[in-house]
């Protein structure tokens, strides 16, 4: 999808189940508002799992009110109905950008990493998301 491997999930407890066989990705898509293990449980079960921690999170949610990035632990909020141009944009620097965008954790501020890739450049994007993607 628009050249990223996208790895959906169906509810919080997929996604940390699939997360733990497949290559750390460089970005999850996380729809906040869900059955089963919600958005705030996966961030909290994320935040205490080594591997994930540092894992940029776009938390997606339907709710109305203003969302704060750093109080879900996340590098942004987007509302639904998602505006796709916003989204991939989002996307686009966060995964092919010249350094890897780190997830805030909190107390931390956003970090970045240089991370090259093949060719001194930033390799292709890997987009992990819960459901499936809009995209």
């Amino acid at each position: 999808m628009h050249g990223y491997e996208v790895h959906p999930a169906r509810d919080g407890r997929h996604a940390l189940q699939l997360l733990a066989r497949i290559e750390l990705p460089r970005l999850i898509l996380l729809d906040y508002l869900m059955p089963g293990m919600n958005g705030s449980q996966f961030l909290e079960r994320k935040r205490w799992t080594p591997r994930l921690r540092h894992v940029p999170v776009v938390v997606l949610s339907a709710w109305s009110r203003q969302w704060s990035p750093a109080r879900v632990d996340a590098v942004d909020v987007l509302s639904k109905p998602v505006d796709l141009d916003r989204l991939l944009t989002l996307v686009q620097r966060i995964c092919d950008g010249p350094s890897e965008i780190h997830a805030p954790v909190r107390g931390d501020r956003i970090e970045r990493v240089a991370t090259p890739g093949a060719g001194g450049r930033a390799g292709p994007g890997r987009v992990s998301s819960r459901t499936p993607a809009p995209v």
